[in-house]
């Protein structure tokens, strides 16, 4: 079986107010197309939080949120995080406006 992962960090922040530190929300994007039969999150999907929250903490970046496709392919963007954290990201740019 071939697994495709994915995963990605972005860091958005409020830009009215981008001295403070506490309004920084660094997204973790996670994905694996194929589930290893585990109930939950798969081995795969526990490392790739693991790794991008150790580079997280790393960097100074606290104020981490996690969005994981788990089993979700990677040729369309109809999952159901990735949606989440377009509209999140969208919902943060426009109270920037």
């Amino acid at each position: 079986m071939i697994a495709v992962i994915n995963c990605c960090l972005f860091i958005m922040e409020d830009k009215m107010h981008e001295n403070r530190q506490d309004l920084k929300i660094t997204a973790l994007y996670c994905r694996l197309s194929a589930d290893d039969e585990l109930k939950g999150d798969s081995n795969s999907i526990i490392h790739q939080k693991e790794l991008l929250q150790e580079y997280a903490y790393k960097h100074g970046l606290r104020q981490i949120e996690f969005y994981v496709d788990d089993g979700y392919t990677g040729t369309n963007f109809e999952r159901p995080d990735f949606q989440r954290l377009i509209s999140m990201w969208k919902i943060i740019l426009l109270e920037a406006l």
